[in-house]
């Protein structure tokens, strides 16, 4: 790389280092409990998409809570992540994506609960523990 891309790199590193611990997680996580657990706009229920669409938004974000807690842990220190934590990030998405698909179905808000969004959420979450490590710990140790 050239010396600017290095430095730029260096650089931005440093920043996400300085930021709060968990910034990104705590962003991410509200951001998917608003999404699933409150009541959708009739203009996005409205909205054109093609079959499966959701399911696919689903993992998407799951894929996002793992990523964001993998994130946080490897930008304070890349050698940081242990197995143990892992397992916890991956059992506490899967958790939330229960909790939610319970909200759905049991809560006035306009939503229903299906089996389906939680084997999405947890098909996300899946492959977020199992490609997340490997991107920070290459991403943070360059």
């Amino acid at each position: 790389m050239a010396n600017v891309e290095v430095c730029c790199l260096m650089l931005m590193k440093k920043i996400l280092r300085s930021l709060p611990p968990f910034l990104f997680s705590v962003i991410v996580i509200a951001a998917v409990v608003m999404l699933t657990c409150f009541p959708v706009p009739e203009m996005v229920m409205k909205a054109p998409s093609f079959l499966g669409a959701d399911k696919i938004v689903h993992a998407i974000m799951f894929y996002g809570v793992v990523s964001a807690l993998v994130f946080d842990v490897c930008r304070k220190s890349p050698s940081g992540l242990s197995t143990g934590m892992l397992a916890a990030f991956l059992a506490g998405a899967l958790v939330l994506g229960g909790i939610t698909e319970l909200v759905q179905a049991f809560a006035d808000i306009n939503r229903s609960g299906d089996i389906n969004d939680f084997i999405a959420d947890s098909i996300g979450a899946f492959v977020g523990w199992l490609t997340s490590p490997r991107l920070c710990k290459a991403f943070f140790s360059v």
